[in-house]
């Protein structure tokens, strides 16, 4: 497993607001290091479900997505999060620009998996400890989306979101 590559706060708030002056031709704006490479965020804390959700949302921000696609990405990644700290109490989400123009998000953790995925998508199910809208909230709000999850051994969601 690489070594987690945290995003700092103070860059944070930088990409949430446009540079007050304009940048030069190739010169580096406060997020363009997030279109380098992928971005992991260890999942331990609660308060680290927000930390995955804003820098999904300035990693959309700097790819040119509407304020309404970096609501629903950053929306759909603190579900996912908010999924892997409630049911398997630790995990990761690793988040990248896709090829074309787009995000991926992976999400994984070591918890107890998901006995019957279909059950838990269908319209109306609900777990013992949650209202089970994070994957079917997830799977409204993103163009692709992908389940692996084996009782015992984890579960890892993968989803793409297209600039619209």
């Amino acid at each position: 497993m690489e070594p987690e590559k945290r995003v700092p706060s103070s860059l944070l708030a930088k990409a949430a607001s446009p540079p007050a002056q304009p940048h030069a031709p190739g010169a580096r704006t406060p997020v363009a290091h997030l279109l380098e490479r992928e971005i992991a965020i260890a999942i331990e804390r609660e308060d680290d479900i927000v930390r995955a959700r804003e820098t999904g949302r300035a990693l959309c921000r700097s790819l040119g997505f509407s304020e309404v696609g970096q609501t629903k990405v950053a929306t759909a990644i603190s579900e996912l999060s908010r999924n892997i700290f409630q049911y398997a109490g630790r995990g990761e989400v690793r988040m990248r620009p896709a090829s074309g123009a787009g995000i991926e998000v992976v999400a994984s953790d070591r918890g107890p998996g998901i006995a019957n995925v279909p059950a838990v998508l269908t319209p109306g199910y609900r777990s013992k400890r949650g209202m089970g809208m994070g994957l079917q909230g997830t799977r409204r709000l993103v163009d692709e989306l992908d389940i692996d999850s084996r009782p015992g051994a984890g579960t890892t969601v993968r989803f793409s979101k297209r600039r619209a």
